[in-house]
C-alpha cells in the first residue's frame, strides 16, 4: 500500500511539476534555445563525463539519492524511456547525491 501511495504522490508531483515549467516557459518569451552550460562528472568507474560528449542528443539529467524514495520509482521510468527513444539520441545521465558510495550501490 505504501508503495502504490508513493507512486501516486510522485506521478502527481511529477504532473504538477510538468505542468508549472509549460507556464513559466510559455510566460518566459523564450525564443530561441540557449546551449547548457559545460560540465563534468566522474562515473562509477573514475572515468569522466562531459556534456559536450552528448553535443546533438536530448540530454535527460536526473539527480538522485539513496534515501529518496520518489527517485527509487523513477529508474524504472528511465528505463522506459531509454528502451523507447535511446535510438532517437535521447541520453540518460543520473548522478547521484549520496555522500557514501555504498548507499548508491546498494540503491
Amino acid at each position: 500500500m505504501a508503495v502504490v501511495t508513493e507512486r501516486i504522490v510522485f506521478l502527481i508531483f511529477s504532473r504538477i511539476v510538468l505542468v508549472m515549467s509549460f507556464i513559466l516557459f510559455s510566460l518566459s518569451g523564450y525564443s530561441q534555445p540557449d546551449k547548457a552550460p559545460e560540465f563534468e562528472i566522474q562515473d562509477l568507474d573514475g572515468g569522466v563525463i562531459k556534456l559536450s560528449d552528448y553535443n546533438g542528443k536530448v540530454v535527460y539529467l536526473d539527480f538522485w539519492a539513496s534515501w529518496c524514495g520518489p527517485c527509487k520509482l523513477s529508474f524504472p521510468w528511465m528505463e522506459q524511456m531509454y528502451q523507447k527513444y535511446g535510438s532517437q539520441d535521447l541520453a540518460i545521465i543520473a548522478v547521484n547525491l549520496d555522500q557514501d558510495r555504498k548507499l548508491a550501490d546498494r540503491f
